[in-house]
């Protein structure tokens, strides 16, 4: 009986674990059609993160590298959060271009 119980822990586990790498890169992928769409928004960002990067304090580019990961993530969760729908009205917007 506690076989089954262990199995089925993981296979809720195993099943949370891919949902949240999902909704990671689908929040990644948002962020980047923002920034590839939209020149106000990728300059903004732009600067904001040179700026970032020179105040980060980081001892090494690995420990750097590790930190604006955790940034670009934090400001692609942000995005998602506040403009979802937007980033997918810019996108189809952008259909009917030449």
């Amino acid at each position: 009986m506690i076989g089954w119980v262990l199995f089925g822990a993981m296979v809720i586990w195993h099943y949370f674990s891919l949902r949240h790498g999902i909704d990671k890169r689908i929040r990644l992928m948002t962020y980047a059609l923002l920034l590839l769409l939209e020149d106000e928004t990728r300059s903004a960002h732009r600067g904001k993160f040179v700026q970032w990067i020179r105040d980060s304090g980081a001892s090494n580019a690995t420990e750097l590298d590790h930190r604006a990961h955790q940034v670009m993530q934090t400001m692609a969760d942000d995005i998602y959060e506040r403009s979802l729908l937007p980033v997918h009205a810019l996108l189809w917007s952008f259909r009917g271009e030449s």
